[in-house]
């Protein structure tokens, strides 16, 4: 007897109800992707476009933050764009600044932040914590984000301090571990980083306990 076709075997296995529930779980179970686009107190919040990737490639090289190729940016503003979020004047456009990150594989509850820049206009507006907030709210509503991680450098106070405000303003615990990634295994020159990592929270605790602090 002629054995049937491999394609008509596979249609018969996806028809299995066993398989077709599967399917639909998983489906159901994907998180979906955020799209960020909001004016809150004269500054708007959005999710980036390829035509972002030069700003925030430009706001990097134009300040003291490691730069990265700049097609690291084009990757992330758009492989990358969910876990992303750019800072501008609302009517002219104006850049203000982009958080850029991922959630690891191995650690889907956890938002990833790989670098944060802010120009020089931003500077005292509460933008990058503001950046931070607003993403993390989002990712924590559409894709169960639980945790915000970064790594830091011992001198790198602005970044210290904007991941422990967080945590303040979630009321969740901040858990630091310093020479995360040791000296050796960067470059002559480069500082050891150290692990922080902010959680378990809510999209409803991020800056509910908002003190006045930055």
């Amino acid at each position: 007897q002629q054995r049937p076709p491999a394609q008509m075997a596979i249609f018969r296995r996806a028809a299995n109800p066993a398989l077709a529930a599967c399917a639909r779980q998983a489906s159901t179970a994907a998180p979906s992707l955020l799209r960020l686009n909001e004016v809150v107190d004269g500054v708007r919040f959005r999710t980036p476009t390829l035509e972002d990737a030069r700003t925030m490639f430009e706001i990097v090289t134009s300040g003291s933050l490691d730069d990265n190729s700049a097609y690291a940016y084009m990757v992330f503003s758009t492989h990358f764009a969910s876990t992303c979020i750019v800072a501008e004047e609302p009517e002219s456009g104006a850049p203000l600044g982009f958080v850029m990150g991922y959630c690891p594989p191995t650690d889907p509850e956890a938002f990833f932040c790989w670098q944060v820049g802010v120009t020089e206009a931003a500077r005292g507006r509460g933008v990058a914590r503001r950046m931070m907030e607003s993403l993390c709210k989002g990712l924590a509503d559409t894709s169960g984000v639980k945790y915000l991680e970064a790594t830091v450098t011992p001198d790198n106070e602005a970044s210290r301090r904007l991941f422990a405000g967080f945590g303040r303003r979630a009321g969740c615990p901040v858990k630091v571990t310093e020479d995360h990634f040791p000296q050796a295994m960067f470059p002559p020159g480069h500082d050891a980083e150290g692990l922080f990592r902010v959680g378990p929270f809510e999209a409803s605790d991020i800056g509910a306990h908002d003190s006045g602090r930055a």
